[in-house]
């Protein structure tokens, strides 16, 4: 991608953002991406960047729900206790 590619694609996210069509979240992750894009990180880096981040949003989320011990169980229940 260009510097001139970049550069348009963060006005536009940025307008859409002070606009109210995209939320916190979406804003973060996008300028993440352009930000990595931009600095030539491996499309395969960026992929693995960007799941974590999607991941540690749903569990940010899921906290955030205020969520009954039951909940918490089913939600962690692929979890090895540590030994």
């Amino acid at each position: 991608m260009s510097p001139q590619e970049i550069l348009q694609r963060t006005i536009a996210l940025q307008a859409d953002y002070k606009a109210g069509r995209i939320g916190d979240d979406a804003f973060i992750r996008h300028t993440a991406w352009l930000t990595w894009v931009a600095q030539g990180v491996p499309r395969a880096t960026v992929e693995q960047l960007q799941k974590r981040m999607a991941e540690v949003a749903d569990a940010a989320r899921f906290v955030g729900e205020n969520p009954t011990p039951a909940e918490v169980d089913a939600a962690t229940s692929f979890i090895s206790p540590a030994e």
